[in-house]
């Protein structure tokens, strides 16, 4: 563990490895939610189409050997797990302003899943074997949106003396997360879709306003 903490924290905040300049972080933002109310509008009310209900019986039949990994990670998405990922990027970076921010993103994520999906009112499947309850409306999804906003703001972390591959890590678990919730049965493709552009938004935002806390532009 001090291996990682000596290669991620340093005495000043790192400057950013990554071109996501202010004004690129707010237009990714600005983006997402222009693209999600776009797919809200369509998708509101509205039953999924033939295909979605084909990817969703394609992923609930997956093998118990892919769908009880994918079941653990997606568990990652859990709006209850958000404090957890903020300790451990405390402990590893020595950075509190991240840490605060990956919980105020966790909070802001969850607050606007509750109002997309009353927008949205979209039912979640039916007529397929589900891995777990879920209950209320299915666009957009809301692990998917955690996952990836948390995603976002753990990339931004990775310094440059790290591998460059890290960068790509978080967002390859959150689009497992997105596929987890296909496998359990609970979301159309378009609600993780949804999801993951709010996720998007969210992470984005943050990190922008973390490079202000930090100094950077």
């Amino acid at each position: 563990m001090s291996g990682l903490r000596d290669r991620w924290s340093t005495s000043t905040p790192p400057t950013p490895s990554t071109p996501w300049t202010t004004p690129a972080l707010l237009a990714v933002t600005a983006t997402a939610v222009a693209l999600l109310a776009g797919l809200t509008l369509l998708v509101r009310h509205d039953p999924a189409a033939g295909w979605e209900r084909d990817v969703v019986e394609a992923a609930v039949d997956l093998p118990g050997v892919l769908g009880g990994p994918l079941w653990l990670v997606m568990q990652l998405g859990r709006r209850s797990l958000v404090p957890v990922v903020a300790l451990v990027v405390l402990v590893v970076t020595r950075r509190v302003a991240p840490a605060v921010g990956l919980v105020v993103a966790g909070m802001a994520t969850g607050f606007g899943i509750d109002v997309w999906k009353d927008w949205s009112g979209r039912a979640r499947p039916t007529g397929v074997p589900t891995r777990e309850d879920a209950h209320g409306f299915g666009f957009p999804s809301g692990h998917t949106a955690t996952a990836f906003a948390l995603a976002v703001i753990v990339a931004s972390l990775v310094p440059a003396r790290a591998p460059g591959w890290w960068r790509a890590v978080p967002f390859v678990v959150a689009a497992l997360v997105a596929a987890g919730r296909l496998n359990a049965g609970v979301h159309y493709p378009l609600d993780v879709v949804g999801g993951a552009l709010w996720g998007i938004a969210v992470g984005a935002a943050t990190v922008a306003a973390l490079r202000a806390v930090e100094g950077h532009r």
